[in-house]
């Protein structure tokens, strides 16, 4: 075991059973894509392609993604990207555009995305009169009123509440706090760097958690 695994494993409360969580809730997803044929629209960006303002997270959703830039030795990289006075005007530095204006692109670190980029176009939201309206762009809302084989997409989804709330439940130290996601990266790898500044991996005695299991939905 490196230095990074056993730091995450020690030092990063909930970050290892995060991967987890992001990885039953992958299967999950692409369990439903086969089972409905629904996805996203290809090489369709408009979700990402707006200011990152518009995208919140928390430092804590934020962590694998930042471990993964740190573990590659991009992280000063990544933070010289994200110096911009203007972060939450700016697209999430992650979209990488393949035309003129942006609606057409692709995710540069989809393995490691955050939570909401998980949920968006893949899960419900209930209303306070208890049904379910879809969390994704007018495009997808568009396709589903139009295929009769949909029509019951929305019990098949997980509900943002619930597996929001399960994810963060894992620290809740650093997800009280919504930042944009371009602040949200940069504050994860801040904290992963300065917390790595003091860490001695001869003190430590990692615990695996790789056994645990997750319901996605409380």
């Amino acid at each position: 075991m490196d230095r990074i695994d056993l730091f995450q494993q020690t030092s990063l409360e909930g970050v290892s059973d995060l991967q987890l969580f992001y990885g039953e809730l992958s299967e999950r997803m692409d369990l439903l894509r086969h089972q409905t044929g629904f996805t996203c629209i290809e090489k369709c960006g408009k979700c990402c392609n707006v200011a990152s303002e518009k995208i919140e997270t928390t430092i804590f959703e934020m962590l694998p993604l930042a471990l993964h830039f740190i573990r590659l030795n991009k992280h000063d990289e990544i933070l010289e990207l994200l110096k911009s006075d203007n972060l939450g005007k700016d697209t999430c530095i992650m979209y990488k555009k393949l035309n003129d204006d942006g609606s057409q692109g692709y995710c540069s670190a989809y393995v490691n995305r955050p939570l909401i980029c998980r949920l968006f176009g893949a899960a419900v939201r209930i209303k306070s009169d208890d049904s379910k309206e879809f969390v994704m762009c007018k495009l997808l809302k568009e396709i589903v009123a139009k295929n009769p084989s949909l029509s019951d997409l929305a019990d098949k989804m997980v509900v943002i509440q619930e597996v929001v709330g399960n994810a963060r439940g894992l620290n809740v130290n650093l997800t009280s706090e919504l930042y944009n996601i371009n602040e949200g990266l940069k504050l994860a790898i801040e904290h992963i760097l300065f917390r790595l500044r003091w860490f001695d991996p001869t003190d430590h005695n990692p615990t695996s958690t790789n056994n645990n299991n997750f319901d996605l939905v409380a």
